[in-house]
């Protein structure tokens, strides 16, 4: 019996040392976060947001499962634009989709890191066959009679 308690004093440092490194190797094995940002929240890029569906979505957990070096975990935030703007003058750290460098006045691409395009767009406009419009520059969305519709809280320029 009292070689058997022995073994078990001299088993109890190693136990509480055992236990130690693998709760301080804890944060280690934890993945970094990596917000991304993204202020379109309606379709294709967000198509319902509490059932986390759309563009955005999708394009951040293709991120996470292709992520070679099982580092990081992409977190989606969708946000206003003067929200983002407040965070990017504060130098917070992330990823904004689906924005050009015309849009954050980095037309050089000197303030931020950029990638190459993910997808290319453009803006269209529809109008009726019997009555066509022609885009002749900004001054003919204001032709008299003439109703453009937009998004509610963007500013076109």
């Amino acid at each position: 019996m009292l070689a058997m308690k022995m073994h078990i004093n001299k088993a109890i440092p190693t136990l509480l040392l055992t236990l130690m490194v693998l709760l301080l190797s804890c944060p280690l094995l934890a993945k970094e976060k990596v917000t991304v940002w993204s202020y379109y929240e309606f379709p294709p890029f967000v198509t319902n947001l509490l059932g986390e569906t759309g563009l955005s979505f999708d394009f951040v957990e293709m991120l996470n499962l292709f992520e070679d070096n099982n580092q990081y975990e992409f977190e989606l935030k969708i946000v206003p634009r003067k929200r983002l703007d407040n965070y990017l003058a504060n130098d917070r750290t992330g990823i904004v989709l689906w924005v050009n460098p015309i849009f954050f006045g980095d037309i050089n691409k000197t303030r931020y890191s950029w990638t190459q395009a993910v997808l290319k767009d453009e803006q269209s406009f529809i109008s009726r066959a019997s009555d066509p419009f022609i885009f002749k520059g900004a001054k003919s969305l204001m032709t008299p009679g003439f109703v453009l519709g937009g998004v509610r809280g963007h500013v076109y320029k």
